[in-house]
């Protein structure tokens, strides 16, 4: 018995009959290789990915007072051009008022279109104040101002586009006409609305 125990010992203990694994510090250690397969892979990536970033065009930032002096040169040539567009609409139908004199006319033309640009502006000054609290002052007088008689611009250019394809409401020009001509006077509301919160600077409100 004791010679059994000591035969199988001594086979155990002989280098052939020992099964070894990896040692941890091997560098052929499975473990190992797979995460070096791991990071030359993200390498791999990183490089690929570096080398499309640097192709792309350096993106522009908009918000910059180059950007908002076009914005705001831009609207105001729109005003300017829809009041000199509603010239005729308004002088038309000024002419239906019975004044004493055919100049008269051109006189409510400036008339509503001082009175859309001083609605205009006041209500960009006012959207942009603030009360003693900290609350915006309210603008809403100003810009109701503005929609009246920007309507009265749209109603004097319809009725003069209808008035010139003689009220004729079946032809496809005459309202292709009422909507354009309506468009202009139209869209210095939407204008001012967008400058005032684009273009303008908002009251900041104090904690």
């Amino acid at each position: 018995m004791t010679n059994v125990t000591e035969l199988t010992k001594a086979k155990d203990d002989h280098p052939a009959g020992k099964k070894r694994g990896p040692k941890a510090g091997d560098p052929n250690h499975p473990m190992k290789l797979q995460a070096e397969r791991r990071k030359a892979e993200q390498d791999r990536i990183k490089e690929r990915y570096e080398r499309q970033e640097a192709k792309r065009a350096t993106p522009v930032q908009p918000d910059t007072n180059k950007t908002l002096t076009v914005a705001l040169v831009l609207g105001t040539v729109a005003v300017l051009t829809s009041g000199v567009i509603s010239f005729n609409g308004i002088t038309s139908i000024a002419a239906l008022v019975g004044l004493s004199a055919g100049w008269m006319a051109y006189m409510f033309f400036g008339f509503i279109e001082v009175l859309i640009g001083y609605f205009t502006v006041n209500y960009v000054i006012r959207a942009s104040r603030s009360t003693e609290t900290g609350e915006q002052v309210k603008a809403i007088g100003d810009f109701w101002g503005l929609v009246v008689f920007s309507s009265i611009a749209v109603l004097g250019n319809a009725y003069h586009t209808l008035s010139f394809h003689n009220w004729n409401f079946a032809s496809p020009d005459t309202w292709a006409g009422v909507v354009l001509s309506a468009t202009a006077p139209a869209a210095v509301i939407w204008v001012t609305k967008s400058a005032s919160a684009t273009l303008f600077a908002r009251p900041i409100r104090l904690p």
